[in-house]
């Protein structure tokens, strides 16, 4: 009696391992296509991007940020 119970905890265990390494799987190709994303986005439009992220919003920068929404930055 108790092996059977056995036998059936081993097969839970195993299905659990497998949902694991499949959902580890869907995520390490998830997180490698939106980093090839980024990549791409950066590469094309990295000066823009990089521009629209650090500028600071003071009075002397006002020409920048009229460039980066222009696009002639």
């Amino acid at each position: 009696m108790k092996r059977i119970s056995t036998a059936g905890q081993r097969k839970k265990t195993a299905g659990q391992v497998l949902t694991e390494y499949a959902m580890m799987l869907v995520v390490c190709a998830l997180f490698t296509v939106v980093l090839c994303a980024l990549l791409a986005a950066f590469s094309r439009y990295g000066a823009r991007l990089i521009g629209l992220v650090s500028w600071e919003p003071n009075p002397p920068d006002r020409s920048q940020m009229e460039q980066i929404v222009s696009g002639t930055l």
